[in-house]
């Protein structure tokens, strides 16, 4: 796992699917940057992008995976 982000990832993208998906539609550029700034940087993401759509293929019932990939996704997106 790369290094990286200071404090609980919780807090970038949620404890649950619901949370994840509010996180998701607030998201914008300044929303990146501030992440970016506190150490979740684009290599961490994509890093967590792949782990949780991975366990959403062993898992396809993992309403929080889903939500995660799609809320890396727009991080993702939006840190280009």
């Amino acid at each position: 796992m790369p290094g990286g982000v200071r404090g609980d990832l919780g807090k970038v993208w949620g404890r649950q699917a619901k949370e994840t998906e509010a996180l998701k539609q607030a998201l914008d550029s300044a929303k990146v940057q501030e992440y970016h700034a506190q150490g979740f940087t684009k290599d961490l993401a994509e890093y967590w992008r792949r782990f949780y759509a991975n366990e959403l293929v062993r898992n396809p019932s993992n309403e929080a995976a889903a939500a995660r990939v799609e809320f890396l996704k727009k991080f993702l997106e939006l840190a280009k």
